[in-house]
Order: structure tokens, then sequence, then C-alpha cells
């Protein structure tokens, strides 16, 4: 095979055509991407080029685990990954070839070696820190102590890949040593050593975005992110509808994709249309998408676009939609939006109770017929004019600079509206006679109120 040389190829006889060097190495090397300390060989085969006799070029043949070429004691700058799964290191001549037919790569020494260009399968150039590794990696003994202390070294300079190899070298030497273990991620558990993931695995559990997750909490995390997704598409999908509504040539057929909408992840684009849409008619056909969605959140979203649209309009054709879906379920929703601070949303609500026909919100709507509210208000000494801030539970408000809060008596018209609607009498501002009445009705709480 040749002579073995201990030291820099340049201290070899002068190379000829057909010659082969075996160069063996003790130092700390990269297997397959892991740096490995140990005894390596790396195999030299010499050709003439055909172009200049003088000029030889260098191709590397790895044998058993060569990897890193070390030539001149100095650690090369860029990493080949070779198609046979093993690494060497180099300085790449030919960063700019393209296409690439070969790879040129030059050791300190000015030695040249070339690789087909499907001999590299990845290249990965390095930072200068890493060089500063490569170069200081042969100054620390091959001990526990030196190999804590490079250890250290590359978590001060934030090389994770490298600390975590020499770490796991480090339990070559002294499998039990219990730092490196900790750091490597074991547990020590009935005097045997186990990595987490091992017993994270064993519990049902898998590394998932940096958190220990069950296959059920990943399916679930998965499922919400598509469906985020989804949503955010039909935010942007709906705009490009909306615009196109507004172009003669595609008027109808966008108006028509649009009311056809029955994608349950289109419902916040729809609600958001909603709520910024100037025109009613354009509105009016976001509500009916919403009504053929159908879903639980379609249908609260209609409940809510009931009560609070600012257009008095929409909150109708909403009820509409909300009569033909289903008038007792949405009754649930808006007895729950009497117990609003605001007094104009309670009258809202009961419009729309008025409106959906359903007497068991009568006791409800008895219990809002009239609201007190603390008001806070500015005293004679105070400029400007008066501010209110209203409570249905007529909580106190701390307020400073000669504040006033007084209790005011709030009566909902809307709320007696529907009561006189849903009962058809009208015990007006008087909640004691309403409730005698209904005790007298002997009735469930669902029934009809209303006189024969």
């Amino acid at each position: 095979m040749g002579e073995e040389v201990h030291g820099p190829l340049a201290q070899t006889p002068t190379p000829s055509a057909g010659m082969q060097k075996i160069v063996t190495k003790h130092s700390f090397f990269c297997l397959k991407g892991k740096w490995k300390r140990g005894r390596h060989v790396v195999v030299v085969r010499i050709r003439s080029d055909r172009m200049c006799p003088q000029k030889f070029v260098f191709t590397v043949g790895v044998v058993a685990f060569t990897i890193a070429i070390t030539l001149g004691g100095q650690v090369l700058a860029d990493r080949f990954e070779l198609a046979n799964g093993e690494t060497i290191e180099g300085t790449l001549l030919n960063p700019n070839e393209r296409p690439r037919r070969v790879w040129l790569v030059r050791s300190s020494d000015g030695t040249s070696l070339q690789f087909d260009a499907d001999a590299v399968t990845h290249v990965t150039r390095e930072t200068p820190v890493q060089k500063e590794f490569h170069k200081i990696v042969s100054e620390y003994p091959d001990t526990i102590e030196g190999q804590w202390k490079l250890a250290e070294w590359c978590q001060e300079k934030k090389l994770e890949k490298e600390r975590h190899d020499i770490l796991e070298h480090m339990l070559e030497l002294d499998p039990d040593h219990v730092e490196a273990r900790r750091l490597l991620g074991y547990s020590r558990i009935d005097g045997k050593w186990h990595k987490r993931e091992q017993l994270m695995a064993e519990r049902g559990y898998s590394r998932y975005r940096g958190t220990w997750k069950t296959a059920q909490e990943i399916e679930l995390s998965d499922r919400a992110e598509q469906t985020e997704v989804a949503q955010k598409n039909w935010i942007v999908r709906l705009k490009k509808l909306r615009m196109l509504v507004d172009k003669p040539q595609s008027s109808d057929s966008a108006a028509k994709e649009i009311r056809e909408i029955s994608d349950r992840h289109a419902v916040g684009a729809l609600m958001l249309g909603i709520s910024k849409e100037p025109a009613f008619r354009v509105r009016s056909w976001y509500l009916e998408s919403l009504s053929r969605i159908a879903t639980q959140e379609a249908f609260s979203a209609i409940v809510q676009i009931a009560i609070d649209h600012p257009d008095p309009e929409t909150r109708l054709s909403a009820t509409e939609r909300l009569i033909v879906l289903g008038p007792h379920q949405a009754a649930s929703y808006a007895v729950a939006s009497l117990a609003s601070e605001d007094s104009a949303r309670i009258n809202r609500a009961a419009e729309v109770l008025g409106r959906l026909g359903v007497s068991s919100a009568v006791d409800s709507l008895v219990n809002v017929l009239i609201t007190v509210h603390t008001a806070v208000v500015s005293d004679g000494n105070s400029e400007g004019s008066t501010n209110a801030t209203f409570t249905p539970s007529g909580g106190g408000l701390s307020m400073g600079g000669g504040a006033k809060r007084i209790k005011v008596e709030s009566k909902n018209e809307a709320v007696l509206a529907a009561l006189v609607k849903l009962t058809s009498v009208n015990f007006e501002w008087n909640p004691t006679a309403w409730r005698s009445w209904m005790a007298t009705r002997q009735s469930p709480a669902d029934c009809d109120f209303r006189r024969d």
C-alpha cells in the first residue's frame, strides 16, 4: 500500500503518478457529522494532470472511518459530505463553478484534492468560531478534565453540536460521568441511565415544537393550526370576492359565490366583513352565508349581529334569520345579554327577544324592566358636561377631583315593549304587578303568556 507517514504530507518525497500514501493521524475528527477523538487513516492516491505533467492531483479514498484531512497541523474550513456517507474537510477552490463538474479542495500546504460532482452530496461552510474550534481542539488532552474544559469552551461560544459530541465522547471515557449525563438529557433510574426522550416515549409523549405532548395533544394542536390557516385564507379570499363585486364583468359571479359560502372556516371572515361592510346589500349576503353554515359558531355570530350591529336594518335582518334557524336557541343567547352593564345593549337584546316571540324570556325581561345604575357626575366646581358610567349592579366607583356618585334609575322602553308583545298585557313600570300576574298564570316557563 505504501509507506506510513506520521507528519505533514509536505515532508514526504516528491510524488509520482500512481503513487499512494497512507497518513496516520491521532486527533479529534468528524465522523458522519459527529466529532470523534481517535486514530484515523487517510489514503491519498496521486495521479498526474493530463494537461500539466508537473502538476499532481490528489484523489482521496476513504479507508475505515477516514474523514478529517489534517495536513500541516491545520484543520480545514469547509466540510464535504460524500455519497458514501463519510465527511472530509478542506477549502473549496471552485465555489462558483456552474454547472458543477468537479469539486476542487486545497489543503493548507497547497495540495489539491479532486472529487467528481456526484461524489459530494452536501457542503457546509463553517463560521469563524467553528474554524477557531478546529484550531484549538488538539490543545485539549483526551481526558475527562480536558474534554470537560473543551465542552465549557463550546458552551461559551454557543457551539451546541460540537459540545454535544464532546459530551458523548466523555461518556466513552467515563460512562458514569454524572454532569455529562445530565447535560445530555439522561436520568438515573434503578441504577441505570435513561434518556429523557426514552422515558417520555414510554409514557406516551413525543417532542413537539419544543415541548412534550401526547399524540392526542399533537393532533389537536395540528388541527387548531390548520383551522387558523383556513380562517386566515378565507379573510383573504372574501376580500378578493368583495373587490370583484364592484367590477361589472365579475359582479354577478362574485355575489353568487359569496352567497353560497358554506365552509365553517369562513365564519370569522364573514363576521369581519359584516362589521366593516358599508353596503347593506352585501351585508345581507354575508348573513345568508352564515345562515347556511349553521354551526354553533355561525349561530352565535348571527345573534351577536342581531344585538350589537350599529345598523338597525342589519339587526332586524339577522333577527329574521334567527327566527328561521331556531328562536328558542337564539333566545337563550339574547337573555344572557340582558345582564350587560350597558342599558342600550339591554334594550337591543329586548328588541330581539320581542321579535323572536319566545315567552320563556318574560321572567328575565321583568328583572331588567327597571335597572339601577351608578352615575359619576362632576360637581358645580368642575368644568364640562356631566359624564356617567352605568353598572346594573349599582356598584360604586371611586372618583377624585370633587366628582360625585349618584344612583340613576333607568326605565328600559324596549324591555316594556317586548313584555307587552309577549304577554298581551301591560303593567307598565310595575315589576311587582308583572310578577304577580305571572304567578297567577301557573304556566310552564316556556308557555305562551298571551291571552287566548
